[in-house]
């Protein structure tokens, strides 16, 4: 054998690992650029929110992607069954077979208004919350009822409404009230005589020219009969007078 053809011989092991080398990172350099440039590997989200969920999960399984199951949310104007979030968002660009969770409206949320009247401000609060309500506006009035006990709600109890909702409270001042009886009827003096003995005072006595009741006689009253006052309140009265 001559000293070129040894030579070439111990060479071949060395060249074929070359070789073999070359053609595993041509490969892959080629798997790596081709992975790249491969339209199908990645895709936008497509934008389903508002969508009912049936719908949603066509589009999306058409698109390529999975969905995850979805996130029930109560909602006060969202349809039943209505997506209302996406994760990832529309338009945001993944593998495809990745996973899309959504947010799907489960209805309107309705809730009973509970009873109040009679109860604290603390424990009317603890009701209306443990309802799933918020308490509005708190407004103290004269009554005769202890201080601080809800004399009404509004809306009032059993009335069923969509949540979230808020209910307001009228409570006792604990001022010492009075329940006003109706004047009308009584002569001017009368009323005067009684607005006096339940410890109030007399208004702006406003005089109905055109009236035909006798003269002086209480035709109307401000506060009305059966309100709650306050001690010392001004009671107003419209008195009939004939026109001379």
């Amino acid at each position: 054998m001559s000293l070129g053809a040894e030579r070439l011989k111990r060479a071949l092991p060395w060249l074929g690992t070359l070789a073999g080398g070359f053609v595993l990172a041509f490969l892959a350099v080629w798997l790596w650029i081709g992975r790249g440039n491969d339209a199908t590997s990645e895709a936008k989200v497509p934008n389903v929110v508002g969508l009912k969920r049936d719908q949603a999960l066509a589009e999306l399984t058409a698109a390529g992607f999975t969905v995850r199951p979805a996130d029930m949310q109560f909602h006060p104007t969202a349809p039943e069954g209505t997506v209302l979030q996406q994760t990832p968002t529309a338009g945001t660009r993944v593998m495809r077979g990745s996973g899309v969770t959504l947010a799907v409206s489960a209805g309107q949320r309705r809730a009973s208004v509970p009873e109040v009247v009679g109860k604290s401000v603390e424990g009317a609060t603890a009701a209306l919350q443990a309802a799933g309500f918020d308490v509005g506006d708190v407004i103290e009035q004269p009554a005769a009822n202890p201080r601080g006990e809800v004399i009404f709600s509004t809306p009032s109890a059993g009335t069923t409404v969509v949540l979230p909702a808020s209910v307001s409270l009228v409570i006792a001042s604990g001022v010492a009230g009075v329940r006003l009886p109706d004047f009308s009827g009584r002569s001017l003096e009368d009323a005067k005589a009684a607005i006096a003995a339940l410890g109030l005072e007399l208004g702006v006595v406003v005089v109905d020219s055109a009236s035909t009741r006798a003269p002086g006689t209480v035709l109307q009253q401000i506060p009305s009969a059966g309100d709650f006052v306050a001690g010392g309140s001004a009671i107003s009265l419209t008195v009939a007078r004939r026109i001379p």
